[in-house]
């Protein structure tokens, strides 16, 4: 909006507009396309009236005001950025994947406004927000392994818009083994999450014997936990050559 003191010498005001277009638009009802060279010589407007500035780029607005003799008064200018198009997002990439905890990492640009100084990039988790910031790594958490996740990262700049990008990732199945030792053994839970418990009877004693039972079971366990493992061996042979039973049982962790 334009508006010059409006007394008895006043005769009309008008404007000019420079710049570069980064995006087709218009600019007072003037066609201009993307890249366009914008030098618009003055153009009157009504005193108090306005203008559409509906491109993209960053503009300079001067004003102008005549009085009745012709005389011209020292110009007003404004100088601003009209952005509309969201930052690029050149990758979102997953820089480490394991049973509960997946680290990724963003390459955005903005070579308009450039990205916001705040609230640069949100990290999703489905459709869950878990992370707002200005750093452009960030470790998902609290994750299930050998389970499809969709994770997404929303990037701003600093007119305010956005572009998003998505990561379909499914988490490693970390396994923990526990062979025979003689002696009991512990595990502690890392993080709390559901786990998968496979236990194999050992087998009997000799060559012939048969294999010990298998068993399995998913659970809950709280991080900090400490297992007690006590995993056994194969029966061997009496002093008298009969043949031993079998060992105790094994016990496998799958995170």
């Amino acid at each position: 909006k334009l508006s010059s003191q409006d007394d008895t010498c006043y005769k009309k005001t008008t404007y000019t507009v420079t710049g570069t277009a980064t995006g087709s638009g218009t600019i007072g009802g003037v066609s201009i396309t993307s890249g366009q060279q914008v030098n618009i010589t003055e153009t009157d407007i009504a005193n108090n009236g306005t203008f559409v500035i509906a491109a993209d780029g960053t503009w300079t607005v001067t004003a102008y005001a005549y009085d009745k003799s012709g005389r011209k008064t020292t110009s007003s200018t404004l100088v601003f950025t009209r952005d509309t198009v969201g930052p690029t997002i050149s990758s979102f990439t997953s820089t480490s994947t394991g049973g509960t905890k997946v680290s990724v990492s963003v390459s955005a640009s903005d070579a308009f406004s450039g990205l916001a100084t705040s609230g640069r990039y949100q990290y999703y988790r489905g459709s869950t927000s878990v992370s707002t910031g200005t750093t452009n790594t960030y470790q998902y958490t609290g994750l299930s392994a050998s389970t499809s996740y969709t994770l997404k990262v929303v990037v701003k700049d600093k007119a305010g818009n956005t572009s998003e990008k998505t990561l379909s990732i499914t988490t490693k199945a970390t396994v923990t083994n526990f062979a025979y030792t003689g002696a009991a053994q512990t595990f502690t839970v890392p993080e709390t999450g559901k786990y998968k418990l496979e236990v194999w009877g050992a087998q009997g004693g000799g060559s012939r014997a048969g294999k010990g039972a298998y068993a399995t079971s998913t659970v809950s366990i709280s991080s900090g936990r400490v297992i007690n493992i006590i995993v056994g061996q194969q029966g061997g042979l009496t002093s008298q050559g009969d043949y031993c039973g079998g060992g105790r049982r094994r016990i496998i962790y799958l995170l």
